[in-house]
């Protein structure tokens, strides 16, 4: 998922979790990566397209072991 589409998942989510910068999740997401928890690409644009390439993340086995871990 984008950090943008992570932000607004906070925000409705049920309760809404504290309001967060988007340059605060992003520096969140690079330690969580630093970590080995998450890993990111650049997306692919299609030609023609406008604006940088976004990057997506993904939860990586040893992030959803740590996450079952924490809500246990």
């Amino acid at each position: 998922m984008h950090g943008y589409g992570l932000s607004k998942e906070f925000t409705q989510a049920e309760p809404p979790a504290k309001s967060m910068a988007v340059s605060t999740l992003y520096r969140c997401l690079a330690r969580l990566e630093e970590r080995e928890l998450v890993e990111s690409d650049l997306e692919t644009r299609p030609s023609g397209h406008q604006g940088p390439a976004r990057r997506v993340f993904r939860i990586t086995e040893k992030g959803k072991a740590l996450a079952l871990s924490l809500k246990a």
